[in-house]
């Protein structure tokens, strides 16, 4: 099984500065050439919107989708609304309070999708993420947009990490399988691992942040995704960078 992973779109109303980013055509020139691969399933790991949801950045992101052929799987972040989010793409899987987790098996493969959009997740949650991991036959492989543990980049870690890392670790690290997270939010490339746990981090269809200082700097405008192979034996996953677009000045 081959998986499509993208994240942290940042989609913005008309007229809105985005850095000199041109937003839409970072995402559609992501979505034309991941339309030229040979996939099982997309997965969108969240932050569709730039800064504030709206419902029709997301109907107009569910638009340019349809040129899809294969499943499309999607996880809120920071900066979305979950039912504007659940309205237009319309999963079927219910919300629970706003949040939106769910399982799928795809060609016996099960993945999981967790809700982290707020950085942290309900007790609901962790209890079905714990009957997940007690039930698993095989490698977890794990979707969410906060990495569950700091990553070693200070802006990121000291102002927006996951705020309930130890009660995660708690959970994975007692299953009996390794787990595989894959997750966005940070804007670059990083992994880590820790224990039982595998955390690759997906860098944004947006602009890449420096990964080395405290304060916010840019470090480049490459925008990217990341492909994920399921084999019998083994998981192999990599990252392709594409030029990013910019706004027309003036």
């Amino acid at each position: 099984m081959r998986i499509i992973q993208i994240s942290d779109i940042h989609i913005a109303p008309a007229g809105i500065d985005t850095f000199g980013v041109d937003v839409r055509a970072n995402f559609l020139d992501i979505l034309e050439h991941v339309s030229s691969l040979e996939f099982d399933l997309l997965a969108i790991t969240g932050d569709y919107c730039f800064k504030e949801p709206h419902a029709e950045i997301y109907t107009w992101i569910a638009e340019q989708l349809d040129s899809i052929r294969q499943p499309v799987y999607h996880i809120g972040g920071n900066h979305d609304y979950m039912p504007f989010l659940h309205q237009a793409f319309k999963p079927p899987f219910p919300l629970h309070d706003q949040e939106l987790f769910y399982r799928v098996e795809h060609l016996g493969t099960d993945l999981l999708f967790l809700d982290s959009a707020i950085g942290k997740m309900s007790d609901l949650q962790f209890k079905w993420l714990e009957e997940q991991l007690k039930a698993t036959r095989g490698p977890v492989i794990l979707f969410t947009h906060y990495p569950p543990y700091t990553m070693g980049v200070p802006h990121m870690d000291e102002k927006y990490a996951f705020q309930q890392s130890e009660t995660f670790d708690a959970l994975v690290q007692n299953c009996s399988f390794p787990v595989y997270v894959f997750c966005g939010h940070y804007h670059g490339e990083r992994i880590v691992h820790r224990g039982n746990v595998h955390i690759h981090i997906v860098p944004s269809c947006f602009f890449q942040i420096d990964p080395l200082t405290v304060e916010f700097r840019i470090e480049h405008y490459r925008i990217a995704f990341r492909t994920i192979e399921v084999l019998e034996d083994q998981i192999r996953t990599w990252v392709t960078y594409l030029p990013g677009n910019s706004l027309a000045a003036g």
